[in-house]
């Protein structure tokens, strides 16, 4: 990416372009709930005109196969064919794409029904055909699935796909363990589970070992919980496992642990105690490999476990990893260490990995960790753009490696490495970091 990139987002957010931000005032009727994911689904480009009017109405069949026909479109870069699609009803194109894709169905007598009010499972069931159409190889098995207190009033030729969809975060239901399939949704809420099923399309998670990224090979999630095949990590880590074909249990040893996890059974063994998971370990189609979740497994391994749905990353460290030994060519300046702002109120939360989690002010902030992790991140009217990656100090210039920059909250993509030349000031009795980038763009930063 060019160089003047991360500064061509810092304008974006300080002066605008002519490509706005939208805000809850530019959806009628939106939910405050809602706007986050109503930006990000603007974003992704997934929202019609026809639904942004009026957010709190009933969304209609024919509103929410448009939405269906965008998902595809926007993901797959492809125009399904019309040819040979018709319906007495309705001459809408979009409708007859999304038929022409397999997408929906009609209700019989050539049909659509475009203006009546789509029910919750029907919802689940064009999403649920949608996903299969973009990936076919995907695994749309549930073996296990999560069952709502009314699963009895979901019709028989859409329990799959509510199954599916509730089981993958993508549907929930309407309070106390109820799904209610006959009920409706809103224009918001028809928006979101579609934002919610291109983000699992799109979703990968970073995996990292002692700071140390591991190639894993297909991470799938249930209910947020992340489960793989854990072989390529407990080789990074040196430890040991066994595989029993036979039993279809998988074996684990590392330092004073040991784990054990069988095929379909939701209890592993730990230490000669029985464990309940959170699902029952899977043999992965296809992969042949059995496919555990990793969160328990490495608390079980007695690692520190650092799990961001989110964000996508799960960040494993051993009891006695020491980042600045581990790390030759990382000088970490005590001085630096935290996070600094140029608000004097830092207004924000932020994780272990330095991403701001909640903010209330705009403004630059500047994170440094102690084990030579680096993100910059710029706030402004609820938009954010970061720039993040190793540090390391040499004089007075801060060199940053490994970089990547993007919007919050995205993962970003990688950029050329970067350099900063920092100071520091008494103003008024206090220490202030005089920061400025390669572009001579100075921030003064108080410690948070």
């Amino acid at each position: 990416m060019k160089k003047s990139s991360y500064f061509f987002l810092v304008f974006i957010l300080l002066f605008g372009t002519n490509f706005t931000t939208v805000y809850a005032a530019d959806y009628s009727g939106a939910s405050s709930w809602a706007v986050e994911t109503l930006n990000r689904a603007e974003e992704y480009g997934l929202i019609t005109d026809r639904v942004k009017d009026n957010m709190s109405k009933y969304i209609t069949r024919e509103e929410f196969a448009e939405l269906a026909v965008r998902l595809f479109e926007v993901y797959t870069g492809k125009t399904p064919s019309i040819a040979g699609m018709s319906f007495t009803d309705t001459q809408n194109p979009q409708i007859l794409k999304a038929a022409g894709a397999g997408l929906v169905n009609g209700v019989g007598n050539g049909k659509f029904a475009p203006n009546d009010v789509i029910t919750r499972e029907q919802m689940a069931v064009i999403l649920l055909r949608t996903l299969k159409v973009i990936n076919i190889s995907g695994d749309y098995d549930i073996s296990e699935p999560l069952k709502f207190a009314d699963d009895a009033q979901i019709s028989s030729w859409a329990k799959e796909a509510v199954y599916y969809c509730a089981n993958n975060s993508i549907v929930s239901g309407v309070g106390n363990n109820r799904f209610d399939p006959k009920g409706t949704a809103t224009r918001e809420q028809g928006v979101i589970v579609i934002t919610r099923a291109y983000e699992m399309l799109s979703y990968t998670v970073d995996v990292y070992v002692n700071d140390s990224k591991i190639s894993m090979g297909e991470i799938e999630i249930i209910t947020d919980t992340p489960f793989a095949n854990p072989i390529p990590i407990l080789e990074k880590l040196g430890a040991e496992y066994q595989w029993d074909e036979k039993e279809k249990t998988l074996a684990i040893y590392y330092g004073n642990e040991g784990i054990a996890f069988q095929d379909g059974n939701q209890l592993a063994n730990h230490n000669n105690t029985a464990v309940v998971l959170p699902f029952s370990p899977y043999i992965q189609e296809g992969e042949g490999k059995l496919f555990i979740p990793l969160v328990p497994l490495f608390e079980a391994l007695d690692l520190n476990v650092d799990w961001n749905y989110q964000q996508a990353y799960l960040l494993l460290e051993t009891k006695n990893y020491n980042p600045g030994q581990s790390q030759d060519t990382t000088t970490v300046s005590t001085d630096l260490v935290g996070l600094w702002s140029t608000n004097k109120t830092s207004g924000v939360r932020v994780d272990s990995y330095g991403y701001i989690t909640e903010f209330t002010y705009s403004g630059s902030w500047y994170y440094f960790g102690e084990d030579g992790r680096f993100r910059s991140t710029i706030i402004f009217n609820g938009q954010g753009a970061f720039l993040s990656g190793q540090y390391r100090v040499d004089g007075d210039k801060i060199y940053v490696t490994d970089a990547r920059e993007g919007y919050i909250p995205e993962k970003g993509n990688a950029r050329e490495d970067v350099v900063y030349t920092f100071s520091f000031e008494n103003y008024n009795g206090e220490i202030r970091l005089m920061i400025t980038d390669w572009n001579g763009i100075t921030d003064k930063c108080y410690k948070n």
